[in-house]
């Protein structure tokens, strides 16, 4: 019998977006892919906050900057 997952939906997500915060205060993105990610979580979030009257206005320009300067540099081996 297949467990309806939805009930703890919240709770894994919390819990994966402390990761992600955690790398981000680490300044440790590791890759190109995850950086993109990153982006897209955060600009996804916070037009939702912006929707639905939780925040004024947000600078996509300083999300950009910020998560930008928390990418490691891929080192490409010789």
């Amino acid at each position: 019998m297949a467990q309806n997952m939805s009930h703890c939906r919240f709770r894994n997500t919390k819990k994966a977006l402390e990761e992600c915060l955690e790398a981000l205060r680490e300044e440790d993105i590791e890759n190109r892919e995850d950086r993109y990610a990153a982006k897209e979580m955060f600009r996804t979030f916070l037009k939702f906050c912006y929707e639905f009257g939780l925040i004024d206005e947000f600078d996509d320009t300083q999300l950009e900057k910020f998560i930008n300067s928390c990418y490691i540099e891929e080192i490409e081996e010789e």
